[in-house]
């Protein structure tokens, strides 16, 4: 993810922002938090090797996430401008859900798997109409697996969906059975 970060000076306090009154620096450091509290930092810009995707350009970018994460940017000021910390921003992640659908006599077994690795839920709801219904619930282990057990399915069409929490977003996967 490519993130954009700078601290603006000389302009007054207060005023509008404005090309020819105020510069730029863009030299600080990109603190990340899984949490939204405990912060580390994660990158060092000094804005000497602006970074391009696609047609624009950036400070830097950030690895892949894996789960939410909350960023801010901290200058550290310098002789002629003060220190500053940008705003915290949360970057949500939704988990990646694999499923499958396997026959049981006349009963079928749905497991799979999701990146969130650590406790969860995980919900499977069946589409009637243009409804979602509740069908089973189940919980994600240690190792990002889940399984709804041995049970008779209609046929149509499901989706198996993690339930959101502060650390990921909700992620689903549509099956048809």
């Amino acid at each position: 993810m490519g993130y954009d970060a700078h601290s603006y000076y000389g302009a007054p306090p207060n005023a509008a922002f404005a090309n020819a009154t105020a510069a730029e620096v863009d030299r600080g450091q990109l603190l990340r938090s899984f949490d939204g509290v405990h912060f580390t930092p994660l990158l060092t810009t000094s804005g000497a090797h602006p970074v391009v995707i696609g047609k624009s350009y950036y400070n830097a970018y950030t690895p892949a996430l894996t789960r939410n994460t909350w960023f801010r940017w901290v200058y550290p000021g310098d002789a002629f401008t003060a220190a500053g910390t940008s705003t915290t921003r949360l970057v949500k992640v939704p988990a990646v859900v694999s499923a499958k659908v396997t026959a049981s006599g006349a009963s079928r077994i749905v497991n799979g798997a999701t990146t969130r690795k650590v406790a969860g839920t995980a919900v499977l709801l069946r589409l009637v109409g243009k409804r979602l219904v509740k069908v089973a619930v189940a919980a994600i282990t240690a190792k990002g697996v889940y399984t709804f057990g041995k049970r008779p399915l209609a046929r149509g069409t499901y989706r198996v969906v993690t339930v959101a929490d502060r650390y990921w977003a909700s992620g689903f996967k549509v099956l048809a059975v």
